[in-house]
This record gives C-alpha cells, structure tokens and sequence, in this order.
C-alpha cells in the first residue's frame, strides 16, 4: 500500500490492526536492520553475473540484491539485457551498470530498473556520476552501481563488478569464530627443547578441518615463571624457561579460537 501514513510514534508491524497497515517502508527498515543499510548483492541464483553478448549488448543474469533494505530481484533462469552505445575508435571511455530504485513524489510507487549510464569518451576514461540517494529517508531515486563497462576504441575491453556480496546465514555460521577453554593442572612432566626452553603438550579437542586462529591466556594460578602459548601439530603447547614453571596447586587456563 502507498506509504502515506501519518507520523503516530510507535506502531505494531507484524501484528493485526484492523486495517491495512505494512508498508515497503516497514518491510525495508526491517531488511536493512537484518541485512545492513548498504548496497549488496545476495548470494542467490547467480549473483547478476554479467555475460558479454556483443560490443553493444551484455546480459545481466539472475540474483538478488538488498539496496538499503528494498530488495529486488531477477528470476532464476531469467536476465536483463542492456545496450551499450557504440564507442570509438582511439578513445576510452567508462560506462555504469545500475540498478535504479526510483519513487514516484505523487503516487509513491516504487519501481526498479538495470540502466545504463554513458561516460564521456577521452583519451583517459572516468566513470560516469550517478545518483547516490537515502531510501530510508524518502529519496526518489538511488542508482546501485553494479558492473563498470570499459570500452577501448570500439571494442568492451572487461566488465568490472563494482558490488559487493553479503554473506548467508549458513556462511557466516561456518566462518564464525567458536571458542573452546582448557585447563592446565601443574604435574606434567615437562620437556627440554634444544634451544633451552621447557615444553609441554596437550591434546585438544578442535573439530576436524577447523583453522586455528588464536590461542592465548586467559587466566592462571602460581605461575613462577613466564608461560608462553601457541599450537604445535594440533595440541596446545605452553613454554617456559623452568621444567617447574608453578609452584604446588597451580594451574593454567586458555582459549582457543578456531573457524
């Protein structure tokens, strides 16, 4: 429904009211509230890769993107094509791809269309300008910057991506860093490397296939020499300069960090 509503402090979204009350703007400040208020692309179908059909014609293909919460999309097996303006011979130039969100000021319809922005053409090439606009604050129009087209005399020399992607729930869980705490009980024996320092080894337990990314002290008891931490061959090995770092009760406590 149009997005007239009067300013009324705060008010159920997700809830029954009687009438018709959710708005694009509710649905888009929930978006950018999970998603982020940016431009990205979604990991979905094929991310609008771009395909080069001619010197005149790309294809944008399917994908999702989330620009400052509104979300738009082309449909798996679906595309966009756009037409690229002949360039010429000894000269460069830069044209946009885009994703343009404009608003209607009097209907307050909201539309979406992939557009081509045409530079000027030089003996050096600079990008075009576009409309950088805030769709959460009302403006009427917003250009997302998708793909960088450089043409060399007559020819597209690349076709640059100028998005970036966000990642899914899936990816940010496998990429989260998860934490795992030990503790070290003084009494094991501890062994003499040949560079003087003492040593001392303990299994972990880290999931397969996990990376490591920090291993450090958190916390520790009668320690009477300076402990050192790091990982060797999958275990936990602690250093000190005495095969007795800890006097009588002592113990060790430490964190491992892994994705």
């Amino acid at each position: 429904m149009p997005d007239r509503r009067v300013s009324m402090g705060i008010h159920i979204v997700t809830g029954y009211a009687g009438k018709e009350h959710v708005t694009s703007a509710d649905a888009g400040s929930m978006n950018a509230g999970i998603v982020g208020t940016g431009r990205y692309v979604m990991q979905t179908a094929e991310q609008f890769a771009a395909e080069i059909v001619s010197n005149n014609l790309i294809k944008v293909k399917s994908g999702d993107l989330m620009n400052q919460g509104r979300h738009m999309r082309i449909d798996v097996n679906d595309y966009e094509e756009v037409t690229i303006q002949n360039g010429a011979q000894s000269v460069f130039r830069n044209d946009l791809i885009v994703a343009r969100y404009k608003k209607d000021p009097s209907t307050l319809i909201e539309t979406t269309e992939i557009v081509v922005i045409k530079g000027t053409a030089g003996a050096t090439a600079t990008d075009p300008t576009y409309t950088s606009g805030d769709i959460l604050a009302g403006a009427t129009q917003d250009d997302f910057p998708l793909y960088r087209v450089s043409l060399n005399g007559l020819n597209i020399e690349k076709v640059t991506p100028l998005f970036s992607t966000v990642p899914n729930l899936d990816e940010l869980n496998t990429n989260m860093v998860k934490y795992k705490d030990y503790e070290y009980k003084a009494g094991a024996a501890w062994k003499q490397s040949a560079g003087g320092l003492y040593y001392c080894t303990e299994s972990v337990d880290i999931p397969e296939n996990s990376i490591v990314v920090a291993i450090y002290i958190i916390d520790f008891v009668n320690a009477k020499k300076q402990i050192t931490i790091g990982m060797y061959d999958n275990k936990a090995m602690l250093m000190a300069e005495s095969a007795t770092p800890f006097t009588g009760g002592g113990y060790l406590r430490y964190r491992i960090a892994y994705i």
